[in-house]
């Protein structure tokens, strides 16, 4: 998830392929807000409509748009930045001062918002990316996924490597520290490590309330985990067997949330809870296997 805000029931989304094209469109879908990374033939099977087509130099990761629809940016490979104020139908380069790949990009209103990527690149605008400045966080891996509760409190997944032992044997493997800032980014405070489950996304309904997805593997069988103290207690919750991974998160509230999975039987599809994710229910079935990244806003 990343973190982003829509108007209700609607659907807006950005395509990235190797032809270096965007295509913004838009669809209506009576639950929430969801962006897409996928083929034409999904395209077009889901009556999606093309607001435009813009060529640009590089592959998109990540689409954000503010709830008036109007004002989106979007972030990639090169350390793209690209921004609209009439809703996807032309964009603009903003100079993001890094050719770093971008991962994320997020805004908490029409000025004050966040890009990272790779090589511990964070970047930090108050002016809605008329001028991008380098923020640290201490770390410089990959900077996976993050989220904004507000223009002070910050959560984000970063990529470290670190020493594993197994019996006689020494090896480096991947993992990945947990930050929370509170201050807009400008310090960062590191707690939890995830060996080897790879974060997907991170929301937070409040200050309080959290939820991670992860990929878990052989080590780590949890898809996601759930926080009621702002980060400092991360725990399980009861979940479905057949689900390997969580993609994405959205909860209107601490008890009201979806989330977005992926599996080889189901193929992508959207599990609903009200109860706080004690029991879910899916809600909406994608029946498409052909993404790469497809996310709830």
């Amino acid at each position: 998830m990343s973190a982003c805000d829509s108007k209700p029931g609607q659907l807006n989304g950005l395509k990235t392929r190797s032809s270096m094209t965007i295509l913004i469109f838009k669809i209506f879908f009576p639950f929430i807000f969801i962006s897409l990374f996928f083929y034409p033939a999904f395209l077009i099977a889901q009556a999606w409509q093309i607001v435009n087509t813009t060529q640009f130099n590089c592959e998109f990761n990540e689409i954000f748009f503010l709830p008036d629809g109007q004002n989106g940016w979007a972030a990639g490979t090169g350390g793209y930045i690209v921004h609209s104020t009439n809703g996807g139908q032309t964009w603009i380069r903003q100079n993001s001062n890094t050719t770093n790949k971008l991962n994320r990009i997020l805004f908490v209103d029409g000025n004050i918002g966040w890009a990272c990527g790779e090589n511990g690149v964070l970047l930090n605008t108050t002016n809605g990316g008329a001028i991008w400045t380098h923020q640290s966080c201490g770390i410089t891996g990959s900077l996976r996924t993050m989220f904004f509760f507000d223009a002070q409190n910050g959560w984000m997944m970063a990529g470290v490597r670190y020493i594993h032992i197994e019996g006689s044997y020494h090896y480096e493997r991947d993992g990945y520290h947990y930050l929370k800032t509170t201050d807009g980014g400008n310090t960062w405070m590191a707690s939890r490590m995830f060996r080897d489950a790879a974060p997907n996304c991170i929301f937070f309904s409040d200050s309080q309330h959290g939820w991670l997805g992860l990929s878990p593997n052989d080590d780590y069988t949890m898809p996601f985990l759930y926080t009621t103290d702002g980060g400092e207690v991360w725990r399980s919750k009861h979940y479905d067997a057949a689900v390997p991974s969580v993609l994405d998160f959205d909860f209107s509230d601490p008890q009201h949330g979806w989330y977005l999975v992926f599996d080889l039987i189901r193929k992508y599809y959207i599990s609903k809870t009200t109860n706080g994710g004690d029991t879910w229910s899916m809600v909406y079935n994608c029946n498409d296997n052909h993404g790469s990244n497809y996310e709830l806003y």
